[in-house]
């Protein structure tokens, strides 16, 4: 965990040394790259939650009646995980509508809040 946030302090020391001059291009880049990655993670992750439910439903169905709980446990589990990637997508579309930042790699430096002339 140390080493983790050492290193992700450490990873910004180059924005914090040439502030002077900084023009918010760095964040603006940090910014696009997570949505990519966002992006790109989301229809892997749930692909994976869907053939992770598919595969536990088959399981609760061929279950004998000593391991249906835990295959129901499996079920459960799979459709919680389910609700929770689709929930945090819907929640990113309407967090991006209302600031008005679009989709992917739309973010300007002129939508982050910073001083003029520095």
């Amino acid at each position: 965990m140390k080493k983790t946030a050492a290193f992700s302090i450490l990873s910004f020391l180059p924005a914090f040394a040439f502030a002077q001059n900084f023009n918010g291009n760095f964040i603006t880049t940090v910014i696009n790259f997570l949505g990519t990655i966002v992006h790109f993670a989301f229809p892997f992750l749930t692909a994976v939650a869907v053939i992770v439910f598919v595969v536990e439903l088959i399981l609760f169905i061929k279950a004998t009646p000593e391991k249906k709980a835990a295959a129901q446990k499996g079920v459960l589990m799979s459709v919680l995980a389910l609700f929770l990637i689709l929930s945090i997508f819907g929640i990113i579309t309407i967090l991006q509508n209302i600031t008005g930042t679009g989709g992917i790699n739309q973010v300007q430096q002129q939508q982050i809040p910073g001083v003029q002339g520095f």
